[in-house]
């Protein structure tokens, strides 16, 4: 009797033992690349705001990340407030405010205000719906040259920029003066760009834009995390493009 007992002992701890494992791996599900861009609002280079239809938020502040795909819960609806929307992190700090109010930017009349808390600052601006799938195919603003003063990207008159098509394995786009035009291979993780071709207007930073050609067609993989596109060489990231609103 005791060795029956020892034994189903054993298989109860081994199954449990398979379970766990089992749900462990079931928890690893790959993450969802294409969402619905519901709402985004911004001031200028301030700051910008996206919502998405899966309840996360995306908050970039002053050309900084500060809040990356938070989960965000929404509060029941009371009367004479506005829709909110807070962090479920426990850390918190961060929430947002929809109302049904006119606002006015750049000529244009929305339907709704948005107010952003984030610690102890608030921005306040147009919430403009979009609800549009993001890809590769949307154009991709230039953020970050890891190495270079990020301004020099911020007070251009025209923000560099870049469009992947997918099908065809193009790449065009601008550096801020001249359009770039090429073409791209995929191999598994791997994405190697051809010479790209350019047009010969003269530009006023001729370093930044030959270091925007440069990175590109030296970079060996090329990877999307939601609102932001990178070009590595190696395990480095030599450029950092974010979806432009």
């Amino acid at each position: 009797m005791k060795y029956i007992l020892l034994a189903s002992t054993i298989l109860a701890l081994v199954a449990c033992k398979s379970t766990k494992e089992v749900s462990k791996e079931t928890v690893n599900i790959l993450p969802k690349i294409e969402r619905n861009l519901l709402y985004i609002a911004n001031d200028e280079e301030q700051w910008s705001f996206n919502f998405f239809d899966d309840n996360t938020a995306t908050f970039i502040k002053y050309g900084d990340t500060v809040i990356t795909n938070e989960v965000m819960a929404k509060r029941e609806q009371q009367d004479g407030l506005p829709f909110a929307y807070y962090q479920l992190a426990d850390e918190g700090g961060f929430y947002f405010e929809i109302e049904n109010s006119s606002c006015i930017k750049n000529e244009i009349q929305y339907q709704r205000t948005i107010t952003i808390f984030q610690n102890s600052e608030s921005f306040q601006g147009c919430v403009e719906g979009k609800s549009s799938k993001t890809s590769y195919h949307d154009k991709w603003q230039l953020v970050d040259l890891p190495g270079l003063d990020k301004m020099r990207i911020y007070t251009m008159e025209v923000r560099p920029y870049i469009i992947i098509n997918q099908e065809e394995k193009l790449i065009n786009g601008s550096t801020g003066c001249n359009t770039i035009n090429g073409t791209y291979t995929k191999t598994g993780k791997k994405t190697g760009f051809s010479r790209l071709m350019i047009t010969k207007r003269g530009c006023n930073d001729y370093e930044l834009e030959s270091e925007i050609i440069s990175r590109i067609e030296q970079a060996s993989r090329m990877e999307r995390k939601d609102v932001s596109l990178f070009f590595y060489n190696g395990d480095d990231v030599v450029l950092e493009y974010r979806l432009a609103d």
